[in-house]
């Protein structure tokens, strides 16, 4: 079987993070396959700590997200993504740089700003609405 990687992108507190883990359970189920699930909050803490949310920096992370699905995929393995990704031309570079070692599929979770405000865990929403952050998807970055 061939490596692929599947990215879930959307806004902070989508429910990217909830769905890939049980996407990585049912697949590993249904397959008997291992799956890495790499977790934006967790590269940008052990991996990316350096990185702001600058578009730059932010185009950054998500292709040092592709650099290392792309090295499992090589040996075919299967990753899911759970990152904010809001940028097309970073999306399709990352598609790029995965499809030369495997297989590449991207779901956008679509959930309402509102919704994702309510849930806000790490209080970013709240944050950026009292203007105490700034760059917040969906508040003030795209």
């Amino acid at each position: 079987m061939n490596g692929f990687t599947v990215l879930l992108t959307g806004l902070p507190s989508a429910g990217k993070t909830t769905l890939a883990c049980a996407l990585a359970k049912e697949l590993q189920s249904l397959h008997g396959r291992k799956i890495t699930v790499m977790d934006g909050d967790e590269q940008r803490r052990l991996l990316s700590s350096e990185l702001g949310f600058t578009r730059e920096h932010r185009r950054l992370n998500v292709l040092r997200h592709a650099y290392v699905a792309s090295e499992l995929c090589r040996h075919r393995a299967a990753v899911i993504c759970a990152l904010i990704a809001p940028y097309a031309a970073d999306r399709r570079e990352m598609r790029s740089l995965i499809e030369t070692t495997g297989d590449f599929y991207e779901i956008h979770l679509c959930t309402p700003l509102a919704v994702c405000e309510q849930r806000d865990p790490k209080r970013l929403y709240a944050q950026a609405r009292a203007c105490e952050l700034t760059r917040v998807t969906g508040i003030d970055a795209p």
